[in-house]
């Protein structure tokens, strides 16, 4: 029989051994949890974005999911842009209603792809990550800062509209990406 500290332990333990296999620690993720331009724009050469250039911030730009967690964090912290991670599910109606209204929203993906790292990971693939992130339903949005640190959840289905606005609030907020940067 296994005791109450020696189960704790033992999801930490699956936790950290996640986060070597990955290569992120989402040990970090999980503790965070617990405590809570106009104009031309250059895009960066990554897997996730456009080919290198210029691209004017309105021009509808596809979301480019990255299915790495390594990968997004590496991006974060090179480019100081915050990690948009869209947690879903493969059988999910509403993943695929925010999938197709929200995230093929033109407004949408430019700005994701503009300011942000996205990531998607989907329940099939990633449960252990899922569920040290404490994702109890399907769709889910989180924002994290560049350095992993927790900003905003946004659970269950959402226009373009209220999509925009939510990161907008989290944006001007005091605790936002670019003054979290600012105070380091």
């Amino acid at each position: 029989m296994v005791n109450r500290r020696d189960r704790h332990w033992l999801n930490w333990n699956a936790i950290r051994h996640l986060a070597l296999s990955i290569g992120i620690a989402l040990a970090g993720f999980a503790t965070n949890l617990r405590s809570q331009e106009q104009g031309l724009a250059p895009v960066r050469q990554a897997s996730h974005a456009a080919p290198a250039g210029m691209v004017k911030p309105n021009t509808p730009v596809e979301v480019r999911w990255l299915s790495s967690a390594a990968e997004a964090a590496r991006l974060a912290k090179e480019s100081g842009k915050p990690i948009l991670v869209y947690v879903r599910s493969e059988n999910c109606a509403y993943c695929d209603k925010l999938q197709e209204d929200t995230w093929q929203n033109p407004r949408t993906q430019a700005l994701v792809m503009r300011e942000m790292i996205p990531l998607k990971l989907t329940l099939e693939n990633n449960p252990d990550a899922i569920e040290a992130m404490k994702v109890k339903g399907f769709p889910s949005t989180i924002l994290f800062t560049p350095d992993r640190q927790y900003l905003v959840r946004i659970d269950g289905y959402v226009t373009p509209e209220e999509f925009m606005n939510r990161i907008s609030k989290v944006r001007s907020a005091p605790h936002s990406t670019k003054q979290a940067a600012q105070q380091r």
